[in-house]
């Protein structure tokens, strides 16, 4: 993930969340990546997929839901 979404700038955090990468959590799991810049972040957004170890992974900004 880091290697991936590093082609559009620096990423300060990589965090998996479900799938492979906790058993314990149903589902296919996401990550969150932190990048350096707004212009990184956006760039990477922008890709909307990414090929990681040969699976194509769905890119998308994070939103705030609304009444948090």
């Amino acid at each position: 993930m880091r290697a991936a979404c590093g082609q559009f700038g620096e990423v300060q955090e990589v965090m998996m969340v479900g799938g492979e990468h906790n058993p314990s959590c149903s589902g296919r799991g996401f990550g969150l990546v932190t990048f350096a810049t707004a212009p990184a972040a956006n760039a990477c957004a922008e890709a909307r997929w990414l090929e990681i170890e040969g699976r194509p992974i769905a890119v998308q900004s994070a939103q705030l839901k609304s009444g948090r």
